[in-house]
């Protein structure tokens, strides 16, 4: 074969193999969740027995919010927030599935009955940095008084802020510590 042959044959061969490498690209996976920089901050609030929201603080950009229906508490019924970013794998002996992200304590000062519950995270804030497109965000329950798992609770996202449903029927807390996590998945 010719110089002027090779060199023909060879560009057919090169253009045959790029022209193989084209085509469709696989699905577009979400960017790997950022690591927060460890916080923590708390805050305390009154539990009014006419119900209301009580408000978790801000860490590391997460936050959340607790609305409760009527109940029986008492004038002097206090609740702890806690927000943490810090360690949230070591707050408890269960099994955390997915990626946590960040994690919301409630403790009692006396046990107090809901006359209609609605989950101790009614909605969740994520920073800004956080993408929420083609993946899924749950809360996970613990009693830590009671070392005990609580179930799950799968979250609606809305930009920022992921809803979690509601349900009925009287729920009864204890002055135990509470835990919810909240956990993403691509």
């Amino acid at each position: 074969m010719t110089r002027r042959g090779r060199f023909w044959l060879t560009l057919l061969l090169a253009a045959g193999v790029l022209g193989g490498c084209g085509g469709s690209a696989g699905p577009t996976l979400p960017a790997p969740f950022p690591t927060a920089s460890p916080a923590t901050a708390t805050a305390t609030a009154a539990i009014e027995p006419a119900g209301g929201i009580v408000t978790f603080p801000v860490a590391a950009g997460y936050g959340g919010a607790f609305a409760y229906s009527a109940n029986n508490a008492g004038s002097t019924a206090r609740v702890t927030l806690v927000t943490t970013t810090d360690d949230i794998a070591e707050l408890t002996t269960q099994s955390i599935p997915g990626t946590p992200l960040a994690a919301f304590e409630i403790t009692l000062s006396q046990s107090v009955t809901f006359q209609d519950w609605r989950g101790l995270l009614t909605t969740i804030t994520i920073p800004a940095g956080i993408a929420t497109s083609g993946r899924t965000f749950d809360e996970y329950g613990y009693d830590l008084t009671a070392n005990t798992a609580d179930g799950f609770n799968p979250g609606t996202v809305n930009g920022q802020t992921i809803s979690f449903s509601v349900s009925s029927g009287p729920v009864t807390l204890q002055n135990h510590t509470y835990l919810l996590v909240l956990t993403a998945f691509n």
